[in-house]
């Protein structure tokens, strides 16, 4: 099985892993998205944008993000991001399982350099040492925030795959998937 992760946007990144082995990363943009995912073997696909809509502000799992220390925009922000993600959701249910996830809870919980800042290289190189204990085959080059965050989006997918995540349900309607302390 695949691990597939999507930081979704205006472009996406995109990253495979094949157990722990980083098989595939790159950008791509939003308009083709969905035939590149759909061009791999089946798979978990972690996406890295909510996919659901909240009542208020923010849905009860962001809350409880937030509660833990752990901080997130709320959804109503990016309304039309957040519906283009629920609609490619859909349609890659035809051939994967769809997972919500959010890789900056990835870091903290992991303690993947969570006060690195991927906006800089240094801060991205620094990520990028740190997700080498959990993930073999990073290129040598700094990936860009997309492409990391897709990283980590494969990486809690792949942990979700061994029991090794927490869903947080959001009253409003589905969960994010969170990797347990390992």
């Amino acid at each position: 099985m695949l691990y597939i992760g999507i930081d979704f946007g205006k472009v996406c990144g995109i990253a495979v892993l094949d157990k722990r082995m980083l098989v595939y990363v790159s950008k791509v943009k939003k308009e083709k998205i969905k035939s590149t995912v759909m061009s791999f073997r089946r798979g978990i696909v972690a996406i890295d944008s909510p996919l659901s809509i909240p009542n208020n502000s923010f849905r009860s799992c962001d809350e409880e993000l937030i509660k833990r220390g752990i901080p997130c925009f709320p959804p109503k922000m990016f309304l039309k991001t957040v519906l283009d993600a629920i609609k490619l959701a859909e349609n890659l249910r035809a051939k994967h399982e769809v997972i919500e996830v959010y890789p900056y809870a990835t870091r903290v919980v992991l303690n993947i350099a969570p006060k690195a800042k991927k906006a800089t290289a240094s801060g991205r190189r620094e990520i990028q040492i740190s997700l080498k204990r959990f993930v073999e085959n990073i290129p040598e080059r700094i990936l860009s925030h997309d492409e990391l965050d897709a990283v980590l989006c494969a990486l809690t997918a792949r942990l979700k795959s061994q029991n090794l995540c927490e869903k947080i349900e959001c009253r409003e309607g589905g969960a994010i998937y969170i990797p347990l302390k390992i």
